[in-house]
């Protein structure tokens, strides 16, 4: 267990970087929303949480029951003790168990706080002066009463962010067998799951639209009640010994599809595999960034400018990001910050804000350790903001791979995937670390689920993906990867490298024009400048495509002048050896 990580309360422990729970020592099993409740119950222990702000936390963006949230608490007093969670009647819950430095019978010593803390009282939280969630139940979210079987459920408008919103229906069993319902309401029920855990979409699931579970549903009519841009409706039949579930959203206000998809299976296969991968490719898709935020791009443009949200400004810098030019990227960097301070909420814009930077000093020929700086800066207020949200983990992965700090790295990369295993652009963005990180048959792997489950993939998806198939010999498939990311930003010698090593290791002959054309556009450059020395944690990686690039004839080493200015882990050991003969001639 991470000793840095975990912490204590009496017989309790908590490892919240591997999500684990102890009781006396020994693991105890919690259920995924029972330990969100429990970490936000303790991050907040200083104070009464209100059932609003925790159902604002534990459920992100989906409308749930109350009674999921007393469910919870109860599994958790089963777990940790009657007198760990103290409900304050009429205004929420708080985290009561001594932590190991306390007394078994000892409390804290100030009285709870009001949820509805005030800005001078929470600015020594975090650079936001107050906590980001008290606003989500402000004006910022529409709380409404609709009563569905006896329960009270929250039901929100669309956020004055602006951010798409969607109503995902119940899959209609079109059979009518049992097979087909219990597959129906599981995928119904990932999907739900699944869709909690996005950040820049607002999602009414299936807690308020199981009423309206029929095959003849109007999605225009659904999505006019719910305030709801898109609909989602799916169905599953089976027809023989073969079962399909189909999905497909409709935009609310003309009715037509905008997207569908459909997978089949065996009914004597794994179904609960089948299961999951309707779900996460419903997700990933939707929940990628090239889905609802493309659609939007047009929308904002047509704005005037003091009309645009702080969703709409973010689509324009998105517009500006994915041109690939240095232009694209300085524009992208200034919209996504004014988007900021139209709503400084959004975790996934400070996240897209901090790439933005890195890849304008890139294709520029800016300061590259300065934008890493500005990037970890960005990233580190996202994770301030909302740590629950699983990008900016794998962003920060990817920013502390490539300044060499392997371990934390790696830290944060599991943060990532335990926050948000199903999501395509979460396995692609850790992909790119898992390579540093001497795990590239993994990051292969997640590349591939990636592409598989997102059915509209992103342009800059193929530059994630690159060492990790080259590192496993997966040859063409890197070449493939750098071809793609140079369709979409300017040919850079870094990936240019992977793609004269990979074409070496094929032997094809293709390496001796990719060399000249390497020469031609980037005259004096040597692998030894693009810093492979230090790019991986395993030293049978760097040598690895180091030999790859000694088979090309690509040209390796610096002249001892310009080596001299280079820090010295960015030497290469042959270049080392090579001028030291010289100096001794």
């Amino acid at each position: 267990m991470d000793e840095a990580f975990q912490q204590r309360f009496g017989r309790i422990v908590v490892d919240p970087a591997r999500r684990r729970l102890l009781i006396d020592g020994e693991p105890a099993k919690i259920g995924a929303r029972a330990f969100d409740l429990l970490m936000a119950l303790i991050e907040r222990r200083d104070r009464v949480v209100s059932k609003d702000e925790l159902l604002d936390l534990v459920w992100p963006n989906v409308t749930v029951e109350e009674g999921n949230l007393q469910v919870q608490i109860a599994t958790l007093r089963r777990l940790l003790g009657a007198d760990a969670i103290a409900t304050v009647p009429g205004r929420g819950y708080q985290f009561v168990a001594p932590e190991a430095s306390q007394s078994p019978g000892e409390r804290p010593t100030s009285e709870p706080q009001p949820a509805d803390v005030g800005v001078g009282a929470a600015s020594a939280r975090g650079w936001l002066g107050v906590d980001w969630r008290l606003w989500g139940v402000g004006a910022a979210v529409l709380v409404a009463l609709v009563i569905v079987g006896g329960w009270g459920l929250r039901s929100r408008g669309p956020a004055s962010s602006g951010k798409p919103s969607l109503a995902a229906m119940p899959f209609v069993n079109v059979s009518g067998d049992s097979l087909s319902g219990q597959l129906a309401k599981g995928v119904t029920t990932d999907i739900a799951t699944d869709f909690s855990r996005l950040r820049d979409i607002d999602v009414i699931a299936d807690s308020v639209t199981a009423s309206m579970n029929r095959p003849d549903l109007d999605a225009r009519e659904v999505a006019k009640d719910l305030k709801v841009q898109y609909v989602l409706t799916g169905a599953v039949q089976r027809e023989g010994d073969l079962v399909q579930v189909s999905a497909q959203v409709t935009d609310g206000a003309t009715g037509a599809s905008v997207w569908s998809n459909r997978w089949q299976a065996p009914t004597a296969g794994d179904l609960l595999a089948l299961q999951a991968d309707v779900a996460d490719g419903v997700a990933s898709t939707l929940g990628s960034r090239n889905f609802f935020v493309m659609r939007a791009i047009d929308a904002a443009k047509a704005k005037a400018p003091e009309a645009r949200t702080a969703y709409d400004l973010y689509a324009l810098g998105y517009a500006d990001y994915l041109k690939g030019t240095a232009d694209g990227f300085a524009e992208a960097k200034r919209d996504f910050d004014a988007a900021i301070a139209k709503d400084p909420r959004l975790s996934f814009i400070y996240v897209q804000r901090g790439w933005a930077a890195v890849l304008h000093a890139m294709v520029s020929g800016g300061d590259y350790i300065a934008a890493l700086t500005e990037m970890e800066r960005y990233i580190r207020k996202a994770i301030e903001v909302d740590p629950l949200d699983a990008e900016p983990h794998v962003a920060l992965a990817a920013n502390l791979a490539m300044v060499d700090d392997f371990a934390e790295s790696e830290a944060e990369v599991e943060r990532g995937l335990r926050l948000n295993p199903s999501s395509a652009d979460i396995m692609m963005k850790a992909a790119l670390s898992l390579a540093y990180l001497g795990q590239p048959e993994r990051g292969a792997e997640l590349c591939d689920r990636a592409f598989r489950l997102n059915t509209m993939p992103v342009v800059w998806y193929a530059i994630h993906c690159v060492e990790s198939y080259y590192m496993v010999g997966r040859y063409a498939d890197a070449i493939d990867m750098v071809r793609r990311t140079h369709a979409w930003i300017p040919p850079n010698p870094y990936w240019m490298g992977y793609q004269l090593a990979s074409e070496a290791e094929l032997g094809d002959g293709s390496a001796t024009a990719t060399l000249a054309e390497f020469k031609r556009r980037f005259p004096g450059v040597t692998m030894e400048d693009l810093g492979y020395a230090t790019a991986y944690r395993r030293s049978g990686d760097r040598d690895k495509i180091v030999a790859s690039l000694v088979k090309a004839g690509a040209p390796l080493c610096l002249p001892p002048d310009r080596a001299a200015k280079l820090p010295p882990p960015m030497h290469l050991a042959q270049c080392d050896a090579e001028r030291a003969k010289e100096a001794a001639r």
